[in-house]
């Protein structure tokens, strides 16, 4: 009898064993907070909030986030490998205002319940390029120099200006077109050839980029027919900038001017902007204005000239590769073009932008790069080509 009660209580005891073994639901590991929210602005896109995703055992519970914004807003994203949520601007109404500064959480979303809300991301804006500045004023002070001055636009993006950059080049030979960076509203253009006249173009530019002015020609080699100076609008007669406004520039003149008949236009002169109000230079300002983030970004890059052709007799039209048309990318880093057949094409500066000019008939192939910067992770090299014709 004793020997068979012990025979029944191991029974017993295996059995209980196989239930565990084989009958019991395992309990899922709990979701944790989400790590690395980073949030910034993509001009294109809008706002672009990332993550780390949820890994090891609890990753298999995970369905998909929920990125909320300190205003309300939310964006969802699907699935146990999201890592990015874009809060589009081109959805009406879009729910932000610009220039001001939002913060980011995330919460990784599972079947029967979520993880708990993630701490809050860099505090980011919705920011853009700079207005171009205005009114360029050019003096040819000798044979090889040409003083450039200009009044700089009130509406900065949002963000401090980086500086400007003055673009020039002879006329009809933009392929020789040089810059000079400035900090402030004037620079001297020296080392130029006698005799020539110049196309001139100033920039100003912040961390989203630069616009540039309208183009300004001034020839050097003074105190010729054919040498011009051009300055800002005055007023005569005791006119006011708000009241008074004539057709003609009055530069001082000489014994041997031409008279001029000065009238009233039908408009009042731009009130002037006062020196004392121009934005800022802070040549520091070349960086994001939504650091420090905690997650680097995706470029997203691409750089494709397929199935593109080109005549020889164009080449003074060389194609700005640096257009959206041929290059698209987040990445607001410089762009990196090397030509690996220099032969038929090369790159050159032009309108301030990098250009593919063409040499001699034949296959063009431009590899592309963009170095990491501290927002978003570098481009890997992307080479297109296409075909210049005779």
């Amino acid at each position: 009898m004793r020997k068979l009660l012990k025979v029944m209580i191991a029974s017993v005891a295996l059995l209980s064993l196989s239930s565990v073994a084989y009958g019991a639901t395992p309990t899922a590991a709990p979701i944790p907070a989400v790590t690395g929210v980073s949030a910034t602005w993509v001009t294109a896109e809008g706002f672009v909030v990332d993550w780390v995703p949820v890994s090891g055992s609890a990753a298999s519970s995970v369905t998909g986030y929920t990125v909320t914004s300190s205003n309300g807003q939310t964006c969802l994203a699907g699935g146990s490998n999201a890592s990015e949520c874009v809060f589009s601007n081109s959805k009406v109404p879009f729910g932000f205002k610009p220039f001001v500064r939002y913060t980011f959480s995330v919460v990784a979303n599972g079947s029967k319940t979520a993880g708990p809300r993630s701490a809050d991301s860099n505090a980011a804006g919705w920011f853009g390029a700079p207005a171009y500045p205005s009114f360029i004023t050019a003096k040819t002070v000798s044979d090889n120099q040409i003083d450039i001055k200009w009044i700089p636009d009130s509406s900065t993006g949002g963000m401090p200006l980086s500086g400007y950059k003055v673009f020039y080049w002879p006329l009809n030979n933009d392929n020789l077109q040089q810059m000079v960076p400035s900090l402030d509203n004037s620079v001297s253009l020296t080392g130029l050839t006698k005799s020539t006249w110049y196309v001139i173009a100033v920039q100003s530019c912040n961390y989203y980029g630069c616009s540039t002015s309208d183009w300004a020609y001034q020839a050097t080699t003074p105190a010729t027919s054919a040498t011009s100076f051009t300055a800002l609008p005055r007023t005569l007669s005791g006119g006011a900038a708000n009241t008074t406004c004539w057709d003609y520039v009055i530069d001082g003149g000489s014994p041997s001017s031409a008279s001029k008949t000065v009238t009233k236009a039908p408009s009042a002169c731009p009130v002037a902007t006062p020196p004392s109000s121009w934005p800022q230079v802070d040549a520091s300002a070349s960086k994001s204005p939504n650091l420090p983030i905690a997650t680097k970004f995706n470029p997203k890059s691409a750089f494709s000239l397929a199935n593109a052709s080109y005549s020889m007799s164009y080449k003074w039209n060389d194609i700005n590769i640096t257009t959206a048309n041929f290059t698209r990318t987040r990445s607001l880093a410089n762009r990196n073009y090397e030509s690996l057949t220099p032969k038929v094409c090369t790159i050159i500066l032009k309108n301030g932008f990098q250009q593919a000019h063409f040499v001699s008939a034949g296959t063009c192939s431009i590899r592309m790069t963009i170095d990491a910067d501290e927002t978003f992770v570098a481009t890997a090299p992307l080479t297109a080509s296409f075909v210049v014709k005779p």
